[in-house]
């Protein structure tokens, strides 16, 4: 069970999940920052939520399907380009966040689905 392929998955799963946590709680609360609006942080979890169980039933097909470790390393690269994108044209304007937001979602929702579907594999 612990093989080399087993500890690949295990650190590269936590790297990962790190960043995606770090992200859904960071966004959020510099919204609140921003805009002093629980309901416009509140917005910005909804936003994250609903494309994520809208894309979910297509995500576990596609993650069946394909090659799920090139969709995994594929969907980290662009969340990190996206997110240095954000940083490096200052697109910290609700308006930016909210589409990232979105984006961040869907790319979420087939990064799952190619990680719950390596694990049987292991």
């Amino acid at each position: 069970m612990l093989n080399k392929n087993f500890w690949l998955y295990a650190i590269g799963r936590w790297v990962s999940q790190a960043g995606w946590v770090i992200q859904d709680i960071a966004v959020p609360l510099y919204v609140l920052d921003k805009t002093g609006s629980g309901a416009i942080m509140s917005l910005f979890i909804l936003v994250e939520l609903i494309p994520r169980l809208l894309v979910n039933p297509i995500a576990g097909v596609i993650g069946d399907r394909y090659n799920r470790k090139k969709l995994m390393v594929w969907l980290d690269i662009a969340r990190g380009v996206l997110l240095f994108g954000v940083i490096a044209f200052n697109l910290l304007d609700i308006q930016s966040l909210l589409a990232v937001q979105v984006v961040m979602s869907i790319m979420g929702a087939f990064f799952s689905a190619g990680v719950s579907g390596c694990f049987p594999t292991l």
